[in-house]
């Protein structure tokens, strides 16, 4: 598993190289030996994993016992972290068309992602986050703002990586629903 994960970062650095020298920044200083852009997708990528860091152990997980098969657990990890690493390699223009659109959709989404996690931080669950919508929430919003920092950077690759982390995320928290429910008609 681990040599797997290491195909895969080496193999998105190569296809962030590329995809970011095909894009012509209009920022043209570069950082360090990464030779990152300033205005980086990455900076994009760290509101949600700090808020990930800082408010995941308040989480009340009982509300999702039990979980995913351990390959579509390493799926859906792979893909997470080639998503929220992937930008790393992307720089935002703010000359691309998609730059306004890609920030207002990203600053919308992450006001909803960071809502919908207040349920699952209560002490009781309230009633009104026992509807699928509102339940599944944490695992579809990311779409949205990942879909803001593809739309922001101009970039396909990360929108397909995206797309497939959130279906495996999606999928995991079906399967961790679906294993409470099973709970509760076999009590």
């Amino acid at each position: 598993m681990k040599t797997l994960l290491c195909i895969a970062i080496f193999s998105l650095f190569a296809l962030g190289s590329v995809e970011a020298q095909s894009m012509g920044t209009v920022l043209t200083t570069e950082l360090g030996a990464l030779r990152l852009a300033p205005l980086n997708a990455l900076y994009f990528i760290a509101p949600p994993m700090i808020f990930n860091i800082i408010f995941g152990p308040k989480l009340k997980l009982d509300h999702f016992p039990g979980a995913a098969p351990k390959p579509w657990e390493a799926v859906e990890w792979v893909f997470r972290v080639a998503s929220f690493m992937y930008p790393l390699f992307l720089p935002i223009n703010p000359e691309n068309p998609g730059f306004g659109p890609g920030l207002t959709l990203y600053c919308l989404s992450m006001a909803l992602y960071f809502a919908s996690w207040l349920p699952y931080m209560a002490s009781e669950e309230p009633s009104w986050a026992r509807n699928w919508v509102f339940r599944f929430a944490p695992a579809y919003l990311p779409i949205l703002w990942l879909g803001g920092i593809s739309l922001m950077s101009n970039s396909t690759i990360h929108a397909g990586l995206s797309i497939v982390f959130v279906s495996f995320h999606v999928g995991e928290y079906v399967i961790r629903y679906g294993k409470r429910e099973g709970s509760k008609t076999s009590e």
